[in-house]
């Protein structure tokens, strides 16, 4: 005899996360051992792996949808037992850890990358939360909230998403992460820089690089201008934690031929 829609369901979601956990588990051990060796090729292998367990995450979600369908269609309701409860609570308590200790190591180290992990971490608490109202609402009886939260489960998943491509996507394509005219006015503090021009970042939020030139007193000798430049790194690096790397380029600059000391420059920043 066949297995009605239900029963179906749970064995094709049971073998997709079986699969996920046993993917994720091999991915997660060849990057580790493959880190710890120096070996490139275990590493890359265990990334590779990972878009195995990508796979499956798709292949959920699609479960997850075509059970949506048959739960608005009543095929079959949810069941609430200590073991949601549990695993929701876990997932809050473990969630609320993770923010706060990354928050607290991201403000102690000057981590945006941190920072901002604790914000994503926290929006799972939040849907931790909501999941969590969502199972009592279940089990007095209310089955459209258990449909209802998981609609805005997804939705966080796909802003979520969206967000952490475009961070990858400025990456990539080199995008600005500072605005330029804060930079040349951070160094614009130093007595004797006289214009700052051509400035241009890249990185990540917590690990950005800047490449900037300045200009100073034509006569002024070698071992003055180096000290200029140094000082310029240190206004920069006051203003801008993120900033771990600053290359300074420097020029003569001639009074009443070169621009002006705050010349207009447009924002690369998006």
């Amino acid at each position: 005899m066949a297995a009605d829609p239900s029963q179906r369901a749970r064995r094709i979601l049971a073998v997709i996360v079986a699969t996920f956990v046993a993917n994720l588990a091999v991915a997660l051990g060849k990057i580790v051992i493959g880190m710890f060796t120096g070996l490139l090729s275990l590493t890359a292998s265990g990334f590779e792996s990972l878009l195995d367990s990508a796979n499956n995450i798709f292949g959920y979600g699609s479960q997850i949808f075509v059970t949506a369908v048959r739960r608005l269609q009543g095929t079959y309701a949810p069941q609430v037992n200590a073991w949601a409860y549990g695993a929701i609570i876990a997932s809050l308590l473990v969630s609320t850890l993770v923010t706060i200790c990354e928050y607290r190591f991201g403000k102690a180290y000057r981590s945006e990358f941190l920072r901002a992990d604790a914000g994503h971490t926290l929006c799972d608490a939040l849907s931790g939360l909501l999941v969590l109202a969502a199972i009592v609402l279940v089990g007095r009886g209310w089955v459209w909230a258990d449909l209802a939260a998981a609609i805005v489960v997804v939705i966080i998943i796909l802003v979520t998403g969206y967000r952490l491509m475009r961070q990858s996507f400025d990456v990539l394509t080199d995008t600005a992460r500072l605005n330029p005219n804060a930079v040349a006015s951070a160094c614009l503090r130093v007595e004797g820089i006289e214009g700052v021009h051509k400035v241009r970042s890249r990185g990540t939020s917590d690990s950005v690089k800047v490449d900037l030139h300045i200009q100073v007193d034509r006569k002024m000798n070698i071992e003055q201008a180096h000290l200029l430049a140094h000082q310029a790194k240190h206004e920069i690096r006051k203003d801008f934690p993120a900033v771990d790397d600053v290359v300074v380029h420097i020029e003569p600059f001639r009074r009443g031929k070169s621009k002006p000391k705050s010349a207009p420059q447009q924002p690369e920043q998006k």
